[in-house]
């Protein structure tokens, strides 16, 4: 899969109604971030706009949008040094929860649960 660059900072021009919601000024942001918060058409729409100007209406999951993009960050593969530490401690967490759904697999398979129905409703 291709890359896409980090954006830099995307500024939202202010309007007459303001959104408490978002920012006025988002920082360094990657595409999958940016998509998770406003939605895949607005990450897509700014993917193809030209840094320094302004555009829009831009739509998102929150409605319309006016931005400039100040700067992109071309994508890039990080060092082993950067990713070492959160990949070792992913890795634990899964070990540890792969542990602990083995140990209660072990457990339930020394019970046999039976859920008894009653005959009437008044019973219940």
């Amino acid at each position: 899969t291709r890359q896409k660059p980090v954006l830099r900072s995307i500024v939202h021009a202010p309007t007459c109604i303001v959104n408490r919601a978002l920012p006025v000024h988002v920082s360094l942001r990657n595409s999958i971030d940016i998509n998770g918060q406003y939605g895949s058409e607005f990450t897509e729409a700014l993917m193809e706009l030209q840094q320094g100007d302004w555009y829009g209406p831009i739509k998102s999951t929150y409605g319309n949008h006016f931005v400039r993009i100040n700067q992109r960050i071309p994508p890039h593969l990080p060092s082993l040094d950067d990713v070492r530490r959160p990949l070792t401690k992913h890795w634990q967490h899964q070990q540890i929860k792969q542990k602990k759904d083995d140990a209660y697999t072990a457990y339930r398979a020394k019970y046999n649960i039976v859920i008894e129905q009653s005959g009437t409703d008044s019973d219940v």
